[in-house]
């Protein structure tokens, strides 16, 4: 079974059991594959998802640091550099602010 394969199954049975949290988090890995791929729509797609997807409050700290190194990553691969290296001055910041348990 590939990785694509896992997450797609995954993402099927967080829907069925309606772990929002679950499926934003599948969406996140969907959206990090296909950057990994090389595949900057479907990045795209599934980041967008994960955006539009609900958390859980408690990981709004580390959620927002993922989310927003992701974007930066995102951004670089799309060669909008301006966009990217204002995202990761945000992701520095977010980090220094996250509590030592989660760094």
């Amino acid at each position: 079974m590939t990785a694509l394969q896992s997450l797609n199954e995954s993402l099927r049975l967080s829907l069925e059991m309606q772990e929002m949290f679950l499926v934003a988090r599948t969406y996140t890995y969907l959206a990090e594959l296909s950057l990994l791929e090389g595949d900057l729509e479907q990045a795209q797609h599934w980041w967008t998802q994960s955006l539009a997807s609900p958390t859980f409050p408690h990981q709004n700290a580390i959620g927002a640091f993922t989310r927003i190194l992701f974007a930066a990553r995102l951004a670089t691969a799309q060669q909008q550099h301006g966009r990217a290296a204002t995202l990761f001055g945000y992701a520095k910041r977010t980090y220094s602010h996250l509590s030592p348990f989660h760094r």
